[in-house]
């Protein structure tokens, strides 16, 4: 049984009969499929490599967005300030840059 990427929506009956062809086909193809009951998702597969590489993507994206959200606020330090601190991290939390007043440039 192949699994195309059009198609990656299967009733759990399918799956439970051919759970071990399903479970290769969507480590081979890198997609989730989507598992549904009476016509409706109950539950997605996704090969883990696939689904940790998603995590740490989603990671990021919060981070970068934290990011833009502090310096809006002007909760950022300027270049110098962060070179001075390089080896203790923690020392930059919560300075403020005195007169910003935009957002991120």
């Amino acid at each position: 049984m192949k699994i195309k990427k059009s198609q990656n929506i299967l009733p759990i009956s399918e799956f439970r009969q051919n759970s071990t062809v399903i479970l290769e086909e969507a480590r081979r193809m890198g997609h989730p499929v989507t598992l549904t009951k009476r016509g409706r998702a109950i539950a997605v597969v996704e090969d883990v490599r696939a689904y940790q590489e998603r995590l740490q993507r989603l990671e990021l994206a919060e981070k970068v967005a934290h990011g833009l959200r502090a310096a809006e606020e002007g909760d950022f330090i300027d270049h110098e300030e962060a070179i001075s601190h390089r080896g203790d991290p923690n020392d930059l939390h919560s300075r403020r840059v005195d007169g910003y007043r935009g957002g991120p440039t």
